[in-house]
């Protein structure tokens, strides 16, 4: 708490806070002079009425919140598909030279139990002056059975690490589907929120509630969004973008193409791609846990499926079926009966209708174009939302802004805030460039992370602490050696300058990275967090 006390004149919010993290607009009442009191709750019935609730001197959306508890999860889930993809590799890589193992093994018992079985069959006759021969051929014998023994021992170890590998392998290539599907719920929930505070921001009820409010409140509430969401939205629309613009994996099961779709926005199943089926196909068990139930009343409709069986059908619609970051409506389908087994489902013509779809065989990846309105490409993405003026003006450059920072700020050591595990605190606006961020901060050990213009600018990465990391954004990957380390548990400025063509980092004065992109697009908040165990303390954030 600074030495204003603005944490008790707030009514107890920012006590409330340290505790709670988020508070109802009608859970604390705010301090008013005699005969005002009227009028102030008038202003907080409305804050309620609109679903606000505050954050420090923000009045937000609750589903704000609900978004930034989830964004950690979700950006553990991108970084998850770069070591899932490498696992996989090696998965794939270890499966295969297993079966070739297994190959070899099965040719040297057969070469085995065929001399074996030649050596019985042709005993060496027993010579009472000469026993050398029987005694060769039974060591013969013996060594060959030794071997065969072996054999067969390392055949079943072989076919035990081939069903672990292929448990590992269904498990980790399912990761980008989740991802996706993450990536769209997600999204779809932020996008709603930003347009719900553009409709808040044209509220003239609201407009006059909160000036009504902070003629006597201290400190002055603001209507949000705050700059931790505009964080969090744009790093959605960014992962939104890039899932867009990348092909479908394809998955080989049986010697079809298959692909992980979701059906009516809940339920993920494999479905092979099949471009010569007219329809969606599903099973009774698929179609009754996407919530389809087949009665009297909807339409039968004769098949033939792959194995030349026919089959009548009911004609259903889908709510949605979702691929990737593609959405098509109200898509035709046919379910068979419940005593119909044997196939699989398909994603047919009522679905790939609307694409040019182009399967790489090589390197199995489905490349989809969407060719009419009815295909849905991501979340429905907005302008994205400006925060509000703030309520009393005040000059943004040369000033600490570590006191208005957003986030994990309960916890503090000689007025540093101090973070730990998952925590994180983002500052309350946003920036453009031309912009020069510095922070004063130092990490015990690893990972002192900071996202600007990038989803993170990694010092003393766990992996390789020389090595300077740029994940995201217009300079993502370009990683620089040698530019990464910083003393620990000393304080250290680091200053980031953004121009709309350019990005230089320097630490205590000294340049670390330069690099030219097209950074013209930036409008985000700054964040500062600890990774991979690492405890930071931050002592200053000032941007000019």
């Amino acid at each position: 708490m600074d030495k204003s006390g603005e944490g008790i004149i707030f009514a107890g919010i920012c006590l409330a806070l340290t505790t709670t993290g988020i508070v109802r607009a009608d859970s604390v009442s705010s301090p008013a002079p005699a005969g005002q009191a009227s009028k102030a709750q008038s202003s907080e019935d409305v804050f309620k009425s609109k679903g606000l609730a505050y954050l420090g001197f923000w009045l937000i959306l609750s589903d704000e919140e609900d978004i930034h508890d989830n964004i950690r999860a979700f950006r553990a889930a991108k970084m998850s598909i770069r070591d899932d993809v490498v696992a996989r590799r090696d998965s794939t890589v270890a499966l295969n030279q297993a079966h070739r193992n297994l190959d070899q093994l099965e040719v040297e018992l057969k070469t085995t139990e065929d001399q074996l079985t030649q050596s019985i069959n042709n005993p060496v006759q027993i010579d009472n002056k000469n026993v050398e021969p029987y005694n060769n051929w039974v060591n013969t014998n013996n060594k060959l059975q030794a071997k065969r023994d072996s054999l067969i021992e390392d055949i079943h170890k072989q076919e035990r690490e081939l069903d672990e590998l292929q448990k590992r392998d269904a498990t980790i290539k399912h990761s980008r589907s989740r991802y996706v599907n993450m990536m769209i719920d997600m999204g779809s929930k932020a996008e709603s929120v930003a347009a719900a505070y553009a409709g808040l921001a044209k509220d003239t009820e609201l407009a006059a509630a909160i000036d009504q409010y902070n003629q006597t409140a201290q400190p002055r509430a603001r209507l949000g969004p705050s700059g931790r969401f505009l964080d969090d939205l744009q790093f959605i629309r960014q992962c939104a973008k890039e899932v867009l613009s990348s092909p479908v994996p394809v998955e080989s099961a049986g010697g079809v193409d298959c692909v992980n779709a979701v059906l009516n926005g809940t339920l993920t199943a494999t479905m092979v791609w099949d471009s010569g089926a007219a329809m969606v196909t599903l099973s009774a068990a698929t179609a009754s846990a996407a919530g389809l139930q087949p009665n009297d009343k909807d339409e039968s409709i004769d098949l033939t499926v792959a194995d030349g069986r026919k089959v009548t059908a009911k004609v259903m619609t889908l709510d949605s079926i979702r691929l990737a970051g593609f959405t098509v409506k109200n898509v035709e389908c046919a379910v068979l009966p419940p005593d119909y087994h044997g196939t699989d489902d398909l994603l047919g013509d009522t679905f790939q209708k609307h694409f040019v779809c182009r399967l790489d065989q090589q390197t199995r990846q489905l490349q989809l174009t969407p060719i009419d309105s009815s295909v849905t490409q991501g979340p429905v993405v907005g302008p994205l939302p400006k925060p509000q003026p703030k309520p009393v003006a005040a000059a943004a450059s040369n000033r600490n802004l570590l006191s208005t920072m957003q986030g994990d700020t309960s916890r503090l050591d000689n007025g540093a805030i101090v973070l730990q595990g998952h925590e994180r605190i983002t500052t309350a606006r946003t920036f453009s460039p031309p912009v020069k961020l510095t922070i004063i901060a130092q990490t015990d050990s690893t990972n002192l992370r900071i996202s600007y213009a990038a989803d993170q600018i990694i010092f003393n990465w766990e992996m390789n602490q020389d090595q300077l990391r740029i994940d995201g954004g217009p300079a993502g990957g370009r990683h620089t050696d040698g530019a990464g380390k910083i003393p620990t548990n000393l304080w250290v400025k680091v200053e980031i300058i953004v121009l709309p063509d350019s990005m230089k980092i320097l630490v205590d004065g000294q340049q670390r990275f330069l690099t030219q992109a097209d950074f013209s697009h930036v409008n985000q908040g700054l964040s500062i967090f600890p990774a991979a165990g690492s405890v930071v303390k931050v002592k200053s954030v000032v941007a000019k």
